[in-house]
């Protein structure tokens, strides 16, 4: 349209021009389908500014997440980080508890054959411990640890990139921020 008001696009990547309009017609006209740019403006060129100045234009490039998503394997619930291979099948299990992990505190231990660690939703989880057993499903008896049977292995734990992967598109060109 000949009234279109021109607009710029950010790019995360730096300055530079949108590149052929031949290439990029059938990407705006995408663009424009879906809802990413307004009808009446025009991408005609990038720049790269700061977070703050970024509001209310459109992402010129995809962006990728530099990092994982939670960065570690950690709890998703507040319980007893173990090795699944200890628990007995169809009968209750006994641990040894060797420590706690928090959120932003991990605990550091490694959990051997036989033992466990306290853990809280969020924390990381402790080196050689593969499940979570929600604190609902033990006994405590003392230092030991008593664990009801019905239990799965990777129960209640997220993985590391669970919700982002490193790498990973999170924010596509076009969109407008």
């Amino acid at each position: 349209a000949d009234d279109a008001t021109p607009t710029q696009a950010v790019s995360p990547h730096g300055c530079g021009q949108l590149g052929d309009h031949q290439r990029a017609a059938p990407r705006i006209d995408k663009q424009l389908r879906q809802g990413g740019l307004a009808a009446d403006r025009l991408v005609t060129a990038t720049e790269r500014v700061h977070i703050r100045a970024a509001l209310g234009r459109v992402l010129a490039r995809d962006v990728s997440s530099p990092l994982a998503v939670p960065g570690h394997d950690n709890s998703a619930m507040d319980g007893y980080a173990v090795r699944f291979a200890d628990l007995t099948p169809g009968r209750e299990t006994t641990l040894a508890r060797i420590g706690e992990s928090f959120a932003g505190k991990p605990s550091g231990a490694k959990v051997g054959a036989g033992q466990c660690v306290r853990i809280f939703t969020g924390a990381v989880m402790p080196q050689g411990a593969d499940t979570v057993v929600m604190q609902e499903h033990v006994r405590l008896d003392g230092a030991r640890v008593l664990i009801e049977a019905g239990h799965h292995a990777g129960q209640n734990v997220r993985p590391v990139g669970e919700d982002i992967r490193r790498g990973e598109v999170v924010l596509r060109a076009g969109r407008r921020l």
